[in-house]
């Protein structure tokens, strides 16, 4: 995997978590009808891109349930319609709901 970034933060919860950005090279915007002429061509030319978020825990602080993850895909990531999308703004909006699942999976 193309790792474009990984951050460690401390939830709430007391796990330490893994967040990772990772480029998504199966999304396209062709596959949404959603794109401007302009937002496909800005896309093609590198200014934004699709990356998965990838939230995993610290094996060690989960008693008995090992490592556990959950993530979600085709992301938008960089400068699309004048907005960039940061790499916080990304684990802003992600990691609360990535977290719960993960957590989810780890209590069943």
């Amino acid at each position: 995997m193309d790792t474009i970034a990984e951050r460690y933060i401390a939830g709430a919860d007391g796990v330490v978590w893994r967040v990772q950005l990772v480029r998504d090279p199966q999304a396209t915007p062709l596959d949404y009808d959603c794109y401007s002429p302009e937002d496909i061509a800005a896309w093609r030319a590198g200014a934004w891109e699709y990356v998965g978020v990838s939230v995993t825990s610290t094996p060690s602080l989960i008693e008995g349930a090992g490592e556990v993850n959950a993530s979600v895909w085709a992301v938008e990531y960089g400068d699309l319609a004048n907005v960039e999308v940061t790499v916080d703004n990304i684990i802003e909006e992600f990691f609360d709901d990535l977290r719960a699942e993960a957590l989810s999976y780890a209590a069943k």
